[in-house]
């Protein structure tokens, strides 16, 4: 028998905490998640197809194909849904990040190639071209002073001519792209690779925003 008077005390713990709403398909918080990530989704696929558009131009580098892997991983999940954009959003951000780095390496040698090899190698290259043009003009004087020797004549002097006439034609072409086509080459190089980095940078950027956006509403599994 209990006692009259004693009091029993009972503990509770309260945890304050939101109950898990796991959002099917076709339901209110489903459709209310989707609505909520459109703007950032819409936004991330933007920045994904210029980031796409600029891989296609160098697919064959290593950062050309990330830049391709991440864009292509959003714009096939963006067929889908925003909360499908969201999902894609965890690679691409880890794709367009290593994109915008090696495309950054890619555009620091570029211009230390345009800013202080080319302008030291050209006098260089034109020093050897004419060495080249002496010694074609020395070969010939040789021919006409050496006697006519019918194996000199018919082996030697031909060979070493037509070796040296190679020598000063690969040379004067060599000149003539170094010193109109290779600038040009040069500045759309940094220009391919500055665009592509700022693409991949702006992608990250998207990404990111759309994963924060994305686990501030709850969504599963970002």
């Amino acid at each position: 028998m209990e006692a009259k008077g004693e009091k029993v005390v009972v503990v509770a713990n309260i945890v304050d905490e939101a109950p898990s709403k796991l959002a099917v398909a076709g339901s209110p918080e489903l459709a209310a998640l989707n609505n909520g990530l459109t703007n950032e989704a819409n936004a991330l696929k933007g920045a994904a197809t210029l980031l796409f558009c600029l891989s296609l131009f160098q697919v064959f580098t290593l950062h050309g194909f990330l830049g391709l892997v991440a864009s292509a991983l959003v714009l096939l999940y963006s067929e889908r849904s925003p909360l499908g954009t969201a999902h894609a959003a965890r690679f691409t951000h880890s794709l367009s990040v290593a994109t915008a780095i090696f495309s950054a390496g890619a555009l620091a040698a570029a211009m230390i190639v345009s800013v202080a090899v080319v302008p030291d190698a050209l006098p260089e290259m034109v020093a050897a071209c004419e060495e080249a043009q002496a010694e074609k003009a020395a070969w010939a004087a040789a021919q006409e002073a050496e006697p006519d020797a019918r194996f000199h004549a018919i082996y030697v002097m031909p060979a070493a001519r037509r070796l040296h006439q190679v020598a000063v034609e690969n040379c004067d072409a060599v000149l003539e792209y170094a010193s109109s086509a290779l600038p040009l080459v040069l500045f759309f190089n940094i220009l391919m690779q500055g665009s592509l980095m700022l693409a991949a940078t702006s992608c990250a950027k998207h990404a990111a925003l759309l994963m924060m956006k994305a686990q501030s509403l709850g969504a599963p599994a970002i």
